[in-house]
């Protein structure tokens, strides 16, 4: 997602992340390039709905996906459906299966280390596939089919399956397939409030571009550059921070057009033509990525009755 600022900018995998579940954003013209300004700092703010319910990357299965997509990457990136290809490398640069489809190879990056200065490679890839495989809670069950994750050697691994399945989709989901520190995972094998006290202090362990620096419930989340990202830096096209305010659509809206904020993540429905009309913004207009699901109980009346249903 770029915002419509006097040069170019783009956010890291901000962008997918903020992107990936909003139904609308609107970005406004000069606010980015006036608040560096005045703080001497190079702040993209953002109005969200979206607040955190856990800062655990093993069991988080809500709205704080937004936040974790820009803190922790996975193997495989899913890519936007007007894309070439359905998945681009993350942290694995290839990837591919067996003839049978029991068998899916993974090749990592090199070079890459997690927030907390510990190293990223076929150990820790595996160690969090088998940690998240095992939480018992979000979406762990997205891995069921895998039997094992075997290491080939630094750089390489295995992941064998009990029956054919397309794990690229499951390596590539917004929920339980984040490649988290491996001494994280330690202690939080011996501490189960492990990652909320870091996240309520302001630690990540992911390998990915921001890092959280702040977070006041229910109002703002603060991110920050990690100085060692893998994929680099450029001062002319990176924000250095990305200040989230927890707000609902109106006050969004407000906050937009008062040049309080660079991006909203959703206005009222009803106000999308108004803000389309002045100058200086962009609708962004995306397809949900959630589906709903509710069961009916065909058993017992009045569902068993094909009309209401």
């Amino acid at each position: 997602m770029q915002g419509t600022t006097p040069r170019p900018r783009r956010v890291g995998r901000l962008g997918r992340g903020v992107a990936v579940a909003a139904a609308l954003s609107v970005a406004i013209a000069g606010s980015a390039a006036s608040v560096a300004a005045q703080d001497d700092l190079d702040i993209l703010k953002v109005g969200h709905t979206a607040e955190i319910s856990t800062w655990n990357p093993l069991t988080s299965f809500s709205t704080e996906a937004q936040y974790m997509a820009n803190i922790y990457e996975p193997l495989i990136w899913a890519t936007p459906l007007d894309a070439e290809t359905d998945f681009e490398p993350g942290l694995a640069t290839e990837w591919s299966t067996s003839e049978d489809g029991l068998t899916w190879t993974f090749k990592l990056k090199e070079g890459v280390i997690f927030h907390d200065g510990e190293p990223f490679d076929a150990e820790a890839a595996k160690a969090s596939i088998d940690a998240q495989r095992s939480a018992g809670a979000g979406a762990s069950w997205i891995w069921w089919p895998v039997e094992s994750v075997d290491v080939v050697d630094d750089y390489t691994i295995e992941v064998n399956l009990s029956t054919p399945a397309a794990l690229d989709i499951v390596a590539a989901s917004t929920y339980s397939a984040w490649m988290v520190s491996p001494a994280a995972l330690e202690a939080a094998a011996e501490d189960p409030e492990f990652f909320e006290t870091a996240g309520a202090n302001g630690q990540t362990f992911g390998t990915g571009p921001y890092t959280l620096e702040s977070w006041i419930p229910t109002t703002e989340i603060v991110l920050t550059q990690f100085p060692e990202y893998h994929g680099g830096w450029d001062e002319q096209n990176h924000y250095e921070k990305v200040l989230v305010q927890i707000l609902d659509p109106l006050n969004q809206q407000q906050a937009l057009e008062g040049g309080d904020i660079d991006i909203a993540n959703r206005i009222p429905p009803e106000s999308i033509d108004e803000v389309e009309a002045q100058d200086g913004f962009t609708v962004h207009s995306d397809p949900a990525l959630f589906n709903y699901v509710g069961f009916l109980n065909t058993e017992r009346p009045p569902l068993d009755d094909v009309r209401v249903r």
